[in-house]
């Protein structure tokens, strides 16, 4: 018998919804007491023995004298104990194929519904032993259901009600409320009048600033968008409030010999497992528990929550009231300004410039750090973060620039920028600035760092593996950075960073578009196409006909058409006259709405988009673009190095460059296998790592600057040719932005590999139907599946869970076999 993976009911979760394997009752009944009716199984079951006939490993050692090589056909050990020992005859299997623990094979069974032995076919006897009563009557069985079945879910499923609806829209709607509260709490004359001043502005601007009595602009909404801001705005301060209070807990245990605190909390874990651990057979009864447990868990509805809700809104309600107005946010501003400096000045740090000496004081500094220098490094800490979502923001805005104004429209002033300035808009361009920052990374560790030795640093990119896997590698590193913090330096490091990585974003995304539509012009400017809109609509023109004719009426109409009528009038044969009814109905009813009404085309239209975009997107994935694009920068950054600004050795290290060609010229998809640096060296810039005997070229700076630049221009130019020249055929044919962006990705892709194309636009589509209908069917056979019990198999679900009742595998009644 092989070996058959199984899982416990803790990790089997809702994978097993269906009805348990049959079992025999072992139940008290009128005038019986419960070791009575079980027939003496209350004790087998509890000295590891389900049946008369059941043997274990101890006995059997008597008569075989060879305990020692009788193994679990499970989990392939041996031993024997009176709590867990090992049985045999629970199916056809004899010999040593037969053995197995009875917390085995119970868990085995039971918590996957299995029903037959997958080796010799044999079905499981499965006993129910109970210590308690059965109901005997309907209002017996009633009553237990209501008190042990009905009330601790409605319990569970009330606290987890209240208790995400406190979490998730009841706080946040206090504090955004507290915000908005001079739009909340308005007079409706003055609500309407600042809903019709805003919507009194261009019908194509996106300001979400109406002009208010007195000529003050202020971020107002009326209706839906009222309540999305407010919501909103209590999402934003609640996950910061609560991500702090986590990561500060974490920065804490950091501090607090991290690997002890971790080990003894993973003994101590493995230790209560195997104290506590049952097999707990799982019951429908037992799964929806589990899944009521786990959102409870994770959205941390709990009674104790109460306090952490009260300690937020004592905090974030006066702040939110104080920043509503222009005052408020000066003076928190101020507040937040003077303390950095004033901490600085009270406790002045020594600037370290060697980053393997920050590197050995950030050791030092861990093990006999107080409790003011763990408060004052993780404010830096916070500060550094702050800074990191202001350059997402920033990075969103100059996407927002790039793209204008062939793609979007831009403010034209920067006072017209701070009117049309909302808070969805602030989210919008934080999304995307993340998105920018995650794909920069990305290229830094996939590219630029295979590519060039490490700690080269290009300005805007940096030879660097922030692959942290170790979280305590995470926390020394941060430390590292944090333990010499100077806001005034951080100020001027944070301007020049934001220089640097926004102007080559800029860059990078506004000359391709440029080249397209200047190409484009000189395509067409001797043709009798006109310019261009600009910009361009975002998608296809929606379809708005009156439709000529009621298609559902045409549709019931059984009349044939005239010109149908004259062609079937000769015959009198009834089929011909079924025909023209029913060739009349699709003329009239589905063909003519059609044409009548295209409204359906924008849905299409939508959703190829969709189905493009998913293709695009996974297509990017799947595609070797790592591999290509190391094939191409490999040869440019050489020359560049070695024929024009002559820093080959120190841009590249040989052994790293003979590891990338080898993994180039061979088909191996697995990442480089480059040797792993340790935590110092990751932090080395390259002068500090030269090889023996290398000296620094002189100029070096000015040379860096030069490569950088070239190699910036030379690379960006060899991504975009090809999208651009797909992008400039296909502007003449489709002036639509989301659809020209979409449909020129997956023509590049498309003629690169066709089979993988298809192959990919073939799972975005089965994953669209999942979704669209798999999920919503899901749900529904779940509570099919639950419909279909009966009282009784409620009542022993009901009984297991409590423990009140043990479903087990009992021995096997049938004729024995070799099961081999």
């Amino acid at each position: 018998m092989g070996l058959m993976p199984f899982s416990t009911s803790r990790e089997s979760g809702i994978s097993a919804v269906a009805s348990p394997p049959a079992f025999e009752c072992a139940l008290p009944r009128e005038g019986e007491t419960p070791d009575g009716a079980a027939g003496g199984e209350g004790q087998r079951k509890q000295s590891g023995i389900a049946g008369p006939s059941l043997r274990t490993g101890a006995n059997e050692s008597l008569e075989t004298g060879h305990s020692d090589e009788i193994e679990c056909w499970i989990c392939r050990l041996g031993g024997s104990t009176v709590q867990n020992p090992l049985i045999t005859n629970v199916c056809k299997c004899r010999g040593s194929v037969g053995w197995v623990h009875r917390e085995c094979i119970d868990t085995w069974v039971l918590s996957q519904n299995r029903s037959n032995c997958p080796s010799c076919g044999a079905e499981y006897k499965i006993l129910a032993i109970s210590k308690v009563r059965l109901p005997q009557t309907f209002f017996g069985e009633l009553n237990l259901l209501f008190w042990d079945f009905f009330l601790p879910l409605s319990s569970k499923a009330l606290t987890l009600l209240v208790g995400s609806a406190i979490n998730g829209f009841v706080v946040p709607w206090v504090i955004g409320a507290t915000f908005y509260h001079k739009y909340l709490f308005l007079d409706q004359p003055e609500v309407s009048q600042a809903f019709n001043a805003s919507a009194g502005t261009d019908g194509n601007s996106t300001s979400l600033h109406p002009l208010l009595e007195g000529g003050e602009h202020d971020s107002s909404f009326s209706g839906a968008w009222l309540w999305f801001s407010v919501m909103a705005y209590g999402w934003i301060w609640v996950s910061l409030w609560r991500c702090t209070k986590l990561v500060w807990g974490r920065w804490q245990a950091f501090f607090n010999d991290t690997h002890t605190v971790f080990a003894t909390a993973t003994e101590e874990d493995e230790d209560s497992e195997e104290a506590e651990y049952t097999p707990h057979s799982n019951t429908n009864l037992g799964t929806m528990h589990w899944m009521l447990d786990y959102c409870l868990e994770w959205t941390g509805s709990s009674p104790n929550m109460l306090v952490s809700r009260m300690v937020e809104l004592g905090f974030l309600v006066p702040l939110s009231f104080i920043l509503r107005y222009p005052h408020g946010q000066v003076l928190v501003t101020l507040i937040l300004l003077l303390g950095l400096m004033l901490g600085c000045l009270v406790y002045p740090r020594r600037r370290i410039t060697s980053p393997q000496l920050r590197f050995t004081e950030a050791q030092e500094h861990k093990e006999g750090a107080t409790d003011l220098d763990i408060v004052l490094w993780y404010i830096a800490y916070v500060t550094e973060m702050i800074c990191t979502a202001m350059l997402s923001i920033f990075a969103g805005v100059v996407v927002h620039f790039a793209l204008s104004p062939y793609m979007l429209t831009f403010p034209a002033s920067l006072s017209a920028f701070l009117v049309e300035l909302s808070l969805t808009r602030v989210l919008a361009y934080w999304v995307t600035g993340l998105v920018c920052c995650a794909v920069s990374l990305r290229v830094d560790g996939g590219i630029i760092f295979p590519l060039f030795a490490p700690g080269v640093q290009l300005y805007f990119v940096r030879s660097m593996d922030s692959d942290l896997d170790d979280e305590e590698d995470y926390w020394i590193f941060v430390l590292s950075q944090v333990i010499d913090f100077d806001p005034f330096r951080a100020g001027v490091d944070f301007v020049r960073l934001c220089c640097v990585e926004l102007t080559a974003l800029y860059v990078f995304l506004a000359a391709p578009l440029y080249v397209v539509f200047a190409a484009y012009e000189a395509m067409t400017k001797d043709t009798a196409s006109g310019p261009l809109t600009l910009p361009l609509a975002s998608g296809f023109p929606v379809v708005m006909v009156v439709p000529g004719s009621d298609g559902v009426a045409a549709w019931l109409n059984s009349d044939p058409t005239p010109e149908m009528s004259s062609l079937v009038g000769g015959y009198s044969e009834h089929l011909f006259f079924l025909l023209a009814h029913h060739l009349t109905r699709s003329l009239r009813g589905v063909l003519a709405w059609l044409m009548n009404d295209p409204h359906w085309l924008n849905c299409v239209a939508n959703a190829l988009i969709v189905l493009g975009t998913g293709t695009a997107i996974l297509c990017m994935w799947l595609f070797p673009m790592k591999r290509i694009q190391l094939k191409v920068l490999r040869g440019v950054a050489v020359f560049l190095a070695r024929h024009v600004v002559h820093l080959e050795d120190y841009l590249f290290d040989a052994q790293r460059l003979s590891i990338l060609d080898d993994w180039l010229h061979g088909d191996d998809q697995s990442d480089l296998p480059f040797p792993a640096l340790q935590l110092p060296a990751v932090l080395l810039p390259r002068q500090f790592s030269l090889p023996s005997g290398s000296v620094l070229p002189k100029y070096l700076k000015l040379r860096l600057v030069l490569f950088s630049f070239l190699f910036f221009v030379t690379s960006s130019a060899l991504f975009w040719t090809i999208p651009v020249a797909a992008m400039t055929l296909l502007l003449v044919f489709l002036p639509y932005s989301v659809p020209l962006v979409c449909i020129s990705t997956n023509l590049i892709f498309l003629v690169f590999s066709p089979r993988t194309h298809v192959y990919v636009a073939a799972n975005i589509l089965l994953l669209c139907v999942i979704f669209v209908l798999g999920v919503p069917l899901q749900s529904l056979f779940f509570c099919a599946s639950l419909w279909h019990f009966s009282r009784l198999q409620l009542v022993l679900d009901t009984l297991e869970f409590d423990h009140k009742l043990w479903r087990t595998v009992g021995a096997y009644s049938g004729e024995a076999g070799d099961g081999a």
